[in-house]
C-alpha cells in the first residue's frame, strides 16, 4: 500500500473511531446547548471551630511509626538496645514526663527530628504528653495485676 494512502485510511478511519462529524463549511455543527441543573441547597454542617488534636491522635500521626511496639518501628528497636528491658516501647513507660517529652519532641533525639509548633501546636504536645503518661499507667497496671 502507498504511504500517503495509508496515513490518509489511518486518518479517515480515526476519525470514525472517534465519531467525528465533519459539517459543511458555511454550515453550523448541530451543538445542543446544556440545560442548567435545579440549584438546591444543601444542608449546612456545623464545623467544628476546634482544631486541636488529641494526644492519641498525635502519637498515632508522629510518633507510632518509628515508637509502637513490635518489629519493624525503627525507634522501638534502637531503644531495645540501648535501653533496659522493658524500656523500648514509649507508651509501656512508666519514667516520661511531661517536661521531657515536651523536650524531646521540641527538640529531637538522635535520629528523631524535632516538631515544630506548626507541626504540634503546645496544647497538642501537652495532650500528647498527657496520653503517653497515661498510657504507660495503664500498661503497667494491667502488668501488674497478670502477675
Amino acid at each position: 500500500m502507498n504511504k500517503h494512502l495509508m496515513i490518509a485510511w489511518l486518518l479517515v478511519s480515526t476519525m470514525g473511531l472517534l465519531g467525528c462529524e465533519q459539517s459543511e463549511p458555511n454550515k453550523p455543527a448541530n451543538i445542543e446547548k446544556p440545560v442548567a441543573a435545579p440549584v438546591t441547597k444543601a444542608p449546612v454542617k456545623k464545623v467544628s471551630t476546634s482544631t486541636v488534636r488529641s494526644g492519641k491522635v498525635i502519637y498515632e500521626l508522629h510518633c507510632a511509626g518509628c515508637h509502637a511496639a513490635g518489629l519493624g518501628h525503627a525507634a522501638t528497636m534502637k531503644l531495645e538496645l540501648a535501653r533496659p528491658e522493658g524500656m523500648s516501647v514509649l507508651v509501656q513507660r512508666t519514667d516520661l514526663t511531661s517536661a521531657y517529652i515536651h523536650h524531646i519532641v521540641r527538640d529531637g533525639l538522635l535520629e528523631m527530628p524535632p516538631f515544630r509548633p506548626t507541626d504540634i501546636s503546645d496544647e497538642e504536645l501537652e495532650n500528647l504528653a498527657q496520653y503517653m503518661i497515661k498510657q504507660g499507667k495503664a500498661y503497667n497496671q494491667q502488668e501488674t495485676s497478670h502477675e
